[in-house]
């Protein structure tokens, strides 16, 4: 083989080896956001009162800031 084939080769296992690194790293990154949301979905949900609904703590910030 010539050094040009050598090289194509190489190249060519360098490419598989990638793409098999970054399919597993894409397939790892979907199974932990799997798990996460069977972890969130066993959480009770936090429900606000009616005058916590109401209070917007960065909209009241906005105001005093333009009205200063």
């Amino acid at each position: 083989m010539s050094r040009c084939d050598e090289l194509q080769v190489r190249l060519e296992k360098l490419e598989s080896y990638v793409y098999n690194e970054v399919s597993q790293f894409i397939m790892s990154g979907e199974k932990s956001k799997a798990e996460n949301v069977t972890e969130n979905s066993n959480l009770l949900r936090y429900k606000p009162s009616k005058h916590q609904k109401a209070y917007k703590p960065e909209r009241n910030l906005k105001k005093k800031c333009y009205t200063r």
